[in-house]
């Protein structure tokens, strides 16, 4: 399980290793071969709900250098086109300017991590099918960083993504 963000109505970013799974002693999975992606989910018994939205990956795209290795996180990203666009009233993540080496954003992790669980009707604990999120300022420097990569200290667990409230991190 993961989390991404629409860019439009068919197509959201997600990490690369979301898409392709490392592994050192080669229990990983590899390629994706199937992946279905959910708008308002909330477990596995909200799946038929009308408030929730699923599609399959159509097209899956990550950069060479994640395939190369994932000692390269600064390339594990990955772009996913559905079979259908998601309608209703989306809030499509936009780009809206570079982010500066140094400065101080409204930050927030949003997502659906592993440590989050809800219990079905039967007590069943479903682990990574409760959203969360947490925003909270942050001073930064990306230059302290050898890859110029965002260090931040806010809650996060596997399944999150990090989202900036003013600006597109790159």
């Amino acid at each position: 399980m993961g989390t991404g963000w629409l860019i439009s109505e068919d197509i959201f970013v997600t990490a690369g290793h979301c898409v392709y799974d490392w592994a050192d002693d080669g229990t990983g999975f590899g390629r994706v071969s199937l992946m279905k992606c959910y708008i308002g989910y909330y477990g596995k018994a909200s799946v038929s709900s009308p408030t929730v939205q699923s599609r399959v990956a159509k097209t899956v795209a990550t950069t060479r250098g994640w395939l190369t290795s994932k000692d390269n996180k600064n390339r594990d990203v990955a772009f996913v086109r559905v079979d259908r666009p998601f309608t209703g009233d989306l809030r499509v993540f936009s780009y809206v300017k570079a982010t500066p080496e140094q400065g101080t954003e409204q930050i927030g992790v949003v997502g659906y991590p592993a440590d989050q669980r809800i219990t079905d009707d039967e007590g069943q604990e479903e682990r990574g099918a409760k959203m969360y999120e947490l925003f909270q300022g942050v001073k930064y420097d990306r230059s302290s960083d050898k890859l110029h990569m965002l260090n931040y200290k806010i809650s996060t667990f596997g399944g999150m993504c990090l989202r900036s409230c003013f600006t597109c991190l790159i």
